[in-house]
């Protein structure tokens, strides 16, 4: 082969080379023309989303704050509620227990008492006779 037909071989891979580097490049171009499209796009999109997402997260805040609020008075009102009811049962297991015991006692009392009437009342009718 000749000198020539050797240049015009380089020549031809050469050409071959730039129209595809050309190629390559204008499809990049294209490629990051969309990119920015999408990237101006998305921002126009987020932004308002970040304030809304902003928006809800204060307003989750506030709510749990006033949970917070709201436990820490449900707890004192728990725990009143539950002495309210220590008191009840200790009521409750005083009346079942002491009643029972004053009751018995009252009972002997009163027997007592009758048996002693009944005494007197004897004693009184035999003087009487």
């Amino acid at each position: 082969m000749s000198y020539i037909s050797l240049l015009l071989i380089a020549v031809i891979a050469f050409v071959v080379l730039v129209g595809y580097v050309v190629w390559a490049m204008v499809q990049m171009r294209r490629t990051l023309q969309r990119l920015d499209e999408m990237i101006v796009n998305t921002e126009r999109e987020l932004t308002p989303l970040l304030a809304n997402l902003r928006e809800s997260s204060e307003h989750i805040r506030s709510s749990v704050v006033h949970m917070e609020k709201g436990a820490i008075r449900a707890g004192g009102l728990l725990e009143a509620i539950g002495e309210a009811g220590d008191a009840l049962h200790s009521v409750n297991d005083f009346l079942r227990s002491g009643t029972r015991q004053y009751l018995n006692q009252g009972m002997v009392l009163w027997s007592g008492f009758q048996a002693f009437r009944n005494y007197f009342k004897r004693s009184h009718e035999l003087k009487g006779e």
